[in-house]
């Protein structure tokens, strides 16, 4: 089943969803490096289309990129 939110217009859900998969990511990290994790973590198609909508820059934390999404 698929949803018609993304997660910019979900912040609860993007927010859980985004530190699950990007738990053990090594910070500082480019948006590739975050993709990658989030796929070995199981993300789903809406979070990983919404990292790669990210700025291709280099991100300090989890809370960053968290930001990044507001």
């Amino acid at each position: 089943m698929t949803s018609d939110t993304s997660p910019r217009d979900n912040p609860g859900h993007q927010l859980i969803n985004l530190q699950k998969v990007l738990n053990g990511a090594h910070f500082p990290a480019t948006r590739d490096q975050l993709i990658e994790t989030a796929k070995r973590n199981g993300a789903d198609d809406e979070i990983i289309a919404f990292l790669e909508t990210l700025d291709d820059a280099e991100y300090g934390s989890a809370a960053e990129v968290s930001n990044a999404a507001s």
